[in-house]
C-alpha cells in the first residue's frame, strides 16, 4: 500500500496547530488581572515604578494563568530593571523562560536577561540634578532663610536614600524685582545649568522669571506667589499656592457641596485682589445651584464696620452663609470690624473666609459663626514625621520653624520635585501627572492645570481652630 502522504500531512498540520488552539483555549480572560495589569502599565507610563511592580507582581502571583500572564513577567522584570534592581530582573526574566519557554516573548526576555546580568556586574552611574533655588536673598533676608531651610533638609534626605542619583543645589539672588529676576533665571539655567527651580518669592518677579523658565523649558515654581499672571497659558511654571480665582472656586464648592448651603451672601472690597475671589466665588456657587442673597462690593476697608449700610439687616439674615475674603496690611482689623458688624445685624450665617482668616483673636467670636476658611498651609505637630523634621531643623537653625510655616514650605515643594527626579520622561509631565502630594505642611495637585488644586479647610468651634480636611 502506498503511504497517503495528503493524510500524513493533515495529520501533521492538525498536530502542529492543535497545542495553539487548545493552548488559545486553555488560557482564559480574567478582568480583574488584566484592570491590575493594566494600571501596572499606566503607572510604568507615568515613571512610578513602585507601584507598577506591585500590580504586575499581582498579575502573577495571585491569579491563576490568564491572557497576561506573561506579559506581566516581562514589564516586571522591566520595571525591576528601570529601578536599578538587576538582579531581580535577571531573575524574573529567567523564570518567565522556565515556565513559558513557548512563550512570543522568549527572545526579548533573554535579551533582557543578559544585560541585567551585565549591569549588575557594573558600577552604577551617577546622574547629577542641579536644583536651581531663586530667592530674594538682599530684600527679604529671613523668607529667603526660612525656605533654603527647607529645601535644604529635603535634598539631604533626598540624597541620603538615592546615592546614583544625587541633587545639587545651584542658589541665584533673585533681587526681588522683575528684572533681576528675570536675570537670576538666565543665569540659573544657562550658567547653573538648573533642571527645576523653586522660587521666586513675589508675584511680581516670578511672573518674569516664569517667562524666561517658560523659554527654556524649565520647569519653576514659585512657593508662595498668589497672582493668577504668574502661571496663566504656561507648560513649565507651577503655582504652589493658591491664586484668589482659585480660592474662590474651592470654597465655593466646599460651601455648596459639603456644608449644603444654598443661600449665600458676598461681602468684599472693590478693586482688591479679593474681588477675582469673589466674582469666582459666585460664578461657582451658581454653577452648584445655590442662590447668591446679595454680593456687595465695599468701597473701602472702612466700610467692613458698618455692613448695615452696605446691605439692608433682613437681606443679611436670609443668607445661610457669608462669604468676606479679606486680606491686606489691616486684614486683621478688618476681620474683627466685620465680625461686629454681623453681630450688630444678628446674623445667624456661617461665615466663610480665606487664609488671613487664619489664627484671629476672636476665635470665640469666631467659633459663634462657624467661620471656616481656607488655608495653603497647615502643620498637624502631633504627627511623627512633623516631629522628627522640627527636630533637624532645630539641629541646624537652633529655632523652631516660623509661625508662616515657609520651613514646611520649602521642603514639601523640594520634596514633590526630588519625588519626580528618579522617574523616567519629562519632568514637568511627571509633576503634573503625580498623585495629590501631602506634606507636612503643604498639599499639592497639578492634575487639573498649572495652578494647585489643593488645600486646607479649617474652621473655628469652641474657641479653638479645627482641621475639617
Amino acid at each position: 500500500m502506498k503511504p497517503n502522504f495528503f493524510g500524513q500531512f493533515l495529520w501533521i498540520v492538525a498536530f502542529l496547530l492543535f497545542p495553539m488552539a487548545t493552548s488559545a483555549q486553555v488560557v482564559p480572560a480574567n478582568e480583574v488581572a488584566e484592570f491590575t495589569f493594566d494600571r501596572g502599565v499606566e503607572f510604568y507610563q507615568s515613571g512610578d515604578y513602585v507601584q507598577a511592580y506591585q500590580r504586575f507582581y499581582k498579575a502573577i502571583n495571585e491569579f491563576p494563568l490568564h491572557k497576561k500572564t506573561t506579559a506581566a513577567y516581562m514589564m516586571a522584570g522591566k520595571t525591576l530593571y528601570n529601578q536599578g534592581n538587576y538582579g531581580d530582573a535577571a531573575n524574573i526574566f529567567q523564570q518567565l523562560l522556565n515556565r513559558y519557554p513557548d512563550s512570543k516573548y522568549v527572545a526579548e526576555a533573554r535579551r533582557l536577561q543578559q544585560e541585567s546580568l551585565q549591569a549588575q556586574t557594573q558600577p552604577p552611574q551617577t546622574k547629577v540634578t542641579d536644583l536651581g533655588i531663586l530667592l530674594p536673598l538682599r530684600r527679604s533676608p529671613a523668607y529667603t532663610k526660612q525656605l533654603f531651610s527647607g529645601i535644604r533638609l529635603a535634598v539631604e534626605e533626598h540624597n541620603s536614600k538615592n546615592p546614583t542619583r544625587p541633587v545639587r543645589m545651584v542658589f541665584r539672588d533673585s533681587g526681588g524685582e522683575a528684572a533681576t529676576a528675570q536675570a537670576a533665571t538666565t543665569s540659573i539655567i544657562q550658567q547653573g545649568g538648573a533642571d527645576a527651580i523653586i522660587g521666586p518669592l513675589f508675584s511680581l518677579e516670578s511672573v518674569a522669571a516664569g517667562e524666561t523658565a517658560e523659554q527654556n523649558r524649565v520647569p519653576i515654581l514659585p512657593p508662595v506667589a498668589t497672582d493668577g499672571a504668574v502661571s496663566a497659558s504656561r507648560r513649565y511654571v507651577f503655582q504652589s499656592s493658591s491664586t484668589y480665582d482659585m480660592r474662590g472656586r474651592q470654597m465655593a464648592r466646599y460651601a455648596v457641596q459639603d456644608l449644603g448651603l444654598k443661600e449665600i451672601g458676598i461681602f468684599y472690597e472693590a478693586g482688591t485682589p479679593n474681588e477675582e475671589s469673589a466674582r469666582t466665588f459666585e460664578a461657582e456657587a451658581r454653577a452648584l445651584g445655590a442662590q447668591i442673597t446679595f454680593s456687595k462690593a465695599l468701597a473701602n476697608g472702612n466700610e467692613w464696620v458698618r455692613l448695615n449700610r452696605n446691605v439692608e439687616e433682613a437681606t443679611a439674615k436670609r443668607a445661610t452663609g457669608i462669604y468676606m475674603p479679606i486680606s491686606g496690611a489691616n486684614s486683621l482689623r478688618n476681620i474683627g470690624a466685620a465680625l461686629n458688624s454681623l453681630d450688630q445685624m444678628r446674623v445667624t450665617a456661617t461665615v466663610l473666609g480665606n487664609p488671613d482668616w487664619h489664627e484671629l483673636e476672636q476665635k470665640d467670636q469666631a467659633s459663634r459663626y462657624k467661620t471656616t476658611y481656607t488655608s495653603d498651609t497647615w502643620v498637624n505637630e502631633t504627627r511623627p514625621e512633623v516631629q522628627d523634621f522640627n527636630r533637624r531643623y532645630r539641629a541646624i537653625s537652633n529655632e523652631a520653624p516660623d509661625l508662616l510655616g515657609l520651613v514646611y514650605t520649602g521642603y514639601d515643594i523640594a520634596s514633590l520635585i526630588l519625588q519626580q527626579v528618579t522617574k523616567s520622561g519629562d519632568l514637568a509631565q511627571n509633576i503634573k501627572a503625580a498623585d495629590v502630594y501631602n506634606g507636612l505642611g503643604r498639599r499639592f495637585d497639578f492634575k487639573n492645570g498649572n495652578v494647585n488644586q489643593a488645600t486646607h479647610f479649617l474652621k473655628y468651634l469652641n474657641g479653638n481652630i479645627s482641621f475639617i480636611k
